[in-house]
């Protein structure tokens, strides 16, 4: 059995994807995966990956606090 097939690749959640999209960071063959701290887009139709470098990424909460001393 081969590692090679073994991934721990996490898609991102429907929205994550289509503001990427919106953004013009992925096209429309290309999903969005999560590998470690990265976020990779896969093209479906030739499995070709590249990395995607976006300011403010997807994993910023929307839900800040400021803290104070």
């Amino acid at each position: 059995m081969s590692n090679n097939s073994f991934s721990f690749d996490q898609p991102l959640s429907n929205d994550e994807q289509t503001g990427l999209r919106t953004r013009g960071a992925l096209s429309e063959s290309e999903v969005a995966v999560r590998a470690g701290d990265l976020l990779i887009a896969v093209d479906t139709l030739t499995g070709a990956r590249r990395s995607i470098n976006i300011d403010n990424s997807v994993n910023e909460s929307s839900n800040r606090r400021v803290l104070r001393d």
